[in-house]
């Protein structure tokens, strides 16, 4: 995308009101952090000459037990892990200049309720009451405060916040645990951010940071984590008169600080304006993007979230046709492979997107290797594992299908999320029509045949949907059924 095009999509969003703020409902892919949440996540600086303090506060009517994950800046390791004991109504003050192997490290703090102190799985805290705090918010709040001290100023910030959702993007019940399958947390990826400024730049009295963080989810077995990735960012940077005066592209990895002058390169600043942000190539899986400005007038300082939006997809805003064979879906945050021959024309075997093609769950009868495994999957991985984790047999895959090599089947959950019970001529509710029951963004389609999902059913069965009544149903895993795969979300 061309800056120009990149200046015009962000600004129709703040003309149109396009702003994915505020909203109620919880959905699994959300443009920028809520203020509370079922896991915080805190900016901390507690290098020589500035300091922080970090506030939780458990607002369930239940006693939490949480894990305080303390990041390096590049988030490729923990520097250290805290677990606190929080009963109902408590606050907690964390100084990240006070817990060892910290001092002197930048980087993100990240909050999240666990089983028990034994017991490192996250799991969803008790709400404070749902009746009176909407889907979106969740037990923990609480704030942070960064601090210069050459300047004796600071500025205050609410937490990073997300809450806890199912395949679907519904709020996930109290008590449940978040193994990255069944149960997630939201991932915050917004296509652009805004940075407004207030104060005149070229001002000496001025000084200011740019905070972004780039990271993903990994759920394990035992516990949550987070770790690095890299989003290659491109800016404009616009004037008090609405003139683009600089741009550029910012790398960021892990947390990166900047501030607007060095995003402005050898340009001066001379006036107020915004930064305009934006990325074209889609987040990896199960990636995240935010951001936070500060800016201080001497000892006078404010600090605020970035603004995150969501690009302007046409009227159809929750698929979108990645051009590259891939589907996303905005709601649920999951690729999807999308079929490229018409239907019709017979299988094909040896090329794994054709819609008429049907493969094996199991050729033993209840093991996972039949040919939906063995071809198709490990057709899309480009290797012999099939899995959907690049990894088999002590070797780590490259490649793959749209540069992937995680695809995998889906669970009957997830493949559920993209029923569409309300495309005209859907079977569901009419017994004489024929259409598939999927939005027409997945075309060509021949979705009267079932898909497998990798979900089992007793000894010998699995899982499928029928797509042309758009119900699920179950089935020996030797027979023949048509496949889609699926990544992201685990």
């Amino acid at each position: 995308m061309t800056w120009f095009r990149m200046m015009v999509a962000v600004w129709s969003l703040l003309v149109a009101g396009h702003v994915a703020r505020g909203e109620a409902r919880a959905q699994l892919l959300i443009a920028e952090p809520g203020t509370s949440g079922d896991q915080l996540m805190f900016f901390y600086d507690a290098t020589p000459g500035r300091a922080a303090f970090l506030v939780v506060s458990n607002t369930s009517p239940d006693g939490l037990t949480i894990e305080i994950a303390w990041y390096a800046q590049d988030l490729s390791r923990r520097l250290a892990t805290q677990v606190q004991a929080l009963a109902s109504g408590a606050n907690v003050v964390l100084d990240p200049g006070q817990v060892p192997g910290v001092p002197g490290n930048a980087g993100l703090a990240v909050v999240t309720p666990i089983s028990s102190p034994g017991d490192t799985r996250p799991v969803v805290p008790a709400p404070l009451r749902d009746t009176l705090r909407s889907e979106a918010s969740g037990a923990l709040a609480g704030g942070f405060t960064l601090a210069t001290l050459s300047s004796l100023s600071a500025f205050g910030q609410n937490p990073l916040a997300r809450v806890a959702v199912d395949a679907f993007g519904n709020r996930a019940p109290a008590g449940a645990i978040v193994d990255g399958t069944a149960i997630r947390y939201q991932r915050i990826a917004p296509d652009n951010l805004l940075i407004p400024f207030y104060f005149d730049p070229s001002s000496g009295a001025l000084t200011n940071r740019a905070f972004f963080a780039a990271f993903d989810d990994r759920y394990g077995a035992t516990a949550f984590a987070i770790g690095p990735v890299t989003v290659d960012v491109g800016f404009i940077v616009i004037d008090a008169d609405g003139e683009d005066v600089a741009n550029g592209t910012l790398a960021v990895n892990g947390v990166t600080f900047t501030d607007l002058q060095a995003l402005a390169g050898g340009t001066s600043l001379t006036s107020s304006g915004k930064v305009l942000l934006g990325h074209d190539a889609p987040l990896p899986a199960n990636g995240n993007l935010l951001g936070l400005m500060s800016q201080s007038l001497g000892s006078f300082a404010v600090g605020q979230g970035m603004t995150g939006y969501f690009a302007d997809r046409g009227q159809d805003a929750r698929f979108v046709d990645n051009g590259d064979g891939t589907i996303t879906d905005r709601q649920t945050g999951l690729q999807w492979e999308k079929k490229t021959t018409a239907p019709g024309s017979g299988e094909n075997l040896a090329d794994p997107h054709d819609v008429d093609n049907n493969y094996s769950w199991s050729a033993t009868g209840t093991a996972p290797d039949g040919t939906v495994f063995t071809s198709f999957l490990a057709g899309l991985n480009r290797g012999a594992f099939g899995v959907g984790d690049c990894v088999g047999d002590g070797i780590t895959q490259t490649g793959g299908f749209a540069g992937h090599c995680d695809w995998r089947l889906p669970t009957i959950e997830e493949l559920q999320t993209i029923v569409d019970l309300g495309v005209p001529g859907c079977r569901n509710f009419d017994p004489g029509a024929s259409a598939p029951c999927i939005d027409p963004i997945f075309a060509p389609i021949a979705e009267s045949t079932a898909y497998w999902s990798v979900t089992r059913q007793g000894s010998d069965r699995a899982v499928l949907v029928r797509f042309d009544a758009g119900l699920p149903a179950q089935t020996l895993r030797t027979d023949a059924l048509a496949a889609r795969a699926v990544r992201g979300g685990r």
